[in-house]
């Protein structure tokens, strides 16, 4: 880490404004729909807490739905980068980031919302005063060993977030860092895999040579390499609510609905979305109903927005929900999720 980075952002130049440049580097899988839905959260509640909006559509091949993105981005004021040949989830942030000249960012993605008006700011805010070089949600996502001698390195650093997630990697979404920080890493967000004898940088866990080779997942290493130049980690909550399924009785500023770029309902010819067969009933199908339950309401609340794909999507999604067989746990979910959508969703 070049120690000319400093080691916090410049103080406020005046109150309630931040005197750093910041920036949400969001990236999208291919689907309009979601992307508009993420798109109307960001315009309703917290264009203003941020100076820059960068998207990257990942994946789409349709010139009109490519053009569409586009033009709901830039009327925003944002940028807008595509890709046709699908990049994984770290090489997309690897483009975000280092496009971006901002001061400070948030990595984010299309199913990730905000709730709350001026919680990215004070997020970022927390950055500026330096109470941590980074703000994020620890997870594990590495082979157990290298997870065993990551714990074992950093035992002395907080690893467990405040809902409980704990481990020495992070999770690739609500992320807050300063823009140099991640430029001063290698930059390889993505998953990677560790050949016999191979160096893991940051962590400097080298591969038994008599062994197997050994993965860490996305943004793991990258938090290795945090972590190794000396930065200070804040473990924040992403209030995934798959996992924390009703609102906390204080709020969320924030959440995760989570895999819903596990849906391609657009195919001329609908592959099943990686879905099974027949598991209606189980853990299983319990967390497929919640991501149905959301590719509903995104599309219900599109209004006349691409309408004349809707009944490919509606279509393509009930085929789901009949080769899943979740239809009864699909509404089952409305209870507890309505409560968590805190701005008008509607496509009006």
């Amino acid at each position: 880490m070049d120690p000319a980075l400093g080691r916090h952002l410049r103080p406020h130049d005046h109150v309630g404004r931040l005197a750093v440049r910041t920036a949400a580097l969001m990236q999208a899988a291919g689907d309009p729909f979601i992307v508009d839905y993420w798109l109307k959260n960001y315009e309703r509640v917290w264009a203003d807490d941020v100076d820059e909006l960068h998207v990257h559509f990942n994946g789409q091949t349709d010139p009109e739905l490519v053009a569409f993105i586009k033009d709901r981005v830039t009327a925003l004021g944002g940028r807008f980068t595509t890709e046709p040949g699908r990049l994984i989830h770290g090489q997309a942030t690897r483009k975000l980031v280092e496009a971006c000249t901002a001061d400070a960012v948030l990595l984010i993605e299309d199913d990730a919302f905000i709730r709350e008006p001026g919680a990215v700011a004070a997020q970022f805010a927390r950055l500026e005063a330096g109470e941590a070089d980074v703000f994020a949600t620890p997870r594990g996502g590495m082979d157990p060993a290298i997870f065993e001698y990551a714990c074992e390195k950093w035992a002395n650093e907080d690893l467990t977030s405040p809902e409980g997630n704990y481990g020495p990697g992070l999770w690739p979404c609500f992320v807050f860092a300063r823009l140099a920080d991640l430029m001063a890493t290698s930059r390889r967000f993505e998953s990677w895999a560790w050949s016999p004898g191979q160096t893991i940088p940051g962590l400097e866990y080298t591969v038994p040579a008599s062994g197997s080779a050994m993965c860490t997942d996305s943004f793991t290493t990258t938090a290795f390499e945090l972590r190794g130049a000396g930065l200070r980690i804040g473990p924040i909550v992403q209030y995934k609510e798959l996992w924390n399924q009703d609102l906390p009785p204080e709020g969320a500023p924030w959440f995760h609905a989570g895999g819903l770029a596990n849906g391609d309902f657009l195919k001329d010819v609908w592959d099943g979305g990686g879905a099974r067969a027949d598991i209606g009933g189980t853990n299983e199908g319990l967390d497929w109903a919640h991501r149905v339950w959301w590719w509903r309401r995104i599309v219900d609340s599109a209004g006349d927005t691409l309408a004349h794909l809707q009944p490919t999507y509606r279509k393509n999604l009930a085929r789901l929900v009949d080769l899943t067989g979740v239809g009864d746990q699909v509404e089952e979910w409305t209870e507890t999720l309505l409560p968590w959508i805190s701005w008008d969703d509607s496509g009006d």
